[in-house]
């Protein structure tokens, strides 16, 4: 009887890849905006546990550890009760509605907005959707985030606001961003393609008076 098959060796076995072992909070660099400018860094008390970050999208999002994710369309007028809720309320429970009405309500130190409007290749279109995201994000900023003076530094109360160049949009800029903060820098992170006409405004310093 032919042995040879006794002699052939079995291929040892890959060893199976160990996972990643998850990010800490403070190893997540939103767009490497942090690294250049270390607003949301020294927007952080000096405890990361002290830290309660909210993330919105409407499309379901990878667990990140200290993190809640709220899977919403953020423009929709239900979805500022459920953020309001995380903020008031320490739990991920975010369908127990908090009145914004409520008395001494909790507020937070930033807003970063990457949201981008879906593109029909119709100008006006864009444009008027470009705006009423900027829009929209502004006003919630305007009424939950604390202000430099609340904060207790001349550039606390940080938005990020993510655009599209555009002259009405940089009318807002000029009419609405300026007028609410101490200073509103452009920037383009490196990740950004340099023919793409998204740019962010990083605000800084928020004082608010009555929007109107």
């Amino acid at each position: 009887m032919d042995d040879t098959w006794h002699k052939r060796k079995k291929k040892p076995k890959k060893p199976k890849p160990i996972p990643p072992s998850p990010k800490p909070l403070d190893s997540y660099d939103p767009l490497n905006i942090d690294a250049d400018f270390e607003t949301l860094s020294s927007s952080f008390p000096p405890s990361l546990s002290d830290v309660k970050v909210i993330a919105v999208d409407r499309l379901p999002m990878d667990p990140i550890p200290g993190v809640y994710t709220l899977k919403a369309d953020f423009l929709h007028p239900q979805t500022e009760d459920m953020i309001h809720a995380l903020i008031q309320n320490d739990t991920s429970d975010s369908s127990q509605f908090v009145s914004l009405s409520a008395p001494d309500p909790l507020k937070v130190d930033v807003v970063l907005s990457d949201i981008a409007p879906n593109i029909t290749g119709v100008s006006t279109v864009d444009s008027e959707a470009n705006f009423q995201v900027a829009e929209a994000v502004f006003q919630f900023a305007y009424v939950h985030l604390r202000t430099a003076g609340e904060i207790g530094r001349s550039r606390g109360g940080v938005l990020l606001l993510k655009h599209f160049a555009h002259p009405r949009v940089d009318r807002f800029r000029r009419e609405v961003l300026e007028r609410y903060f101490k200073d509103v820098i452009y920037t383009k992170p490196c990740a950004s393609r340099q023919e793409s006409k998204e740019g962010y405004f990083l605000c800084r310093g928020f004082s608010p008076r009555e929007f109107r």
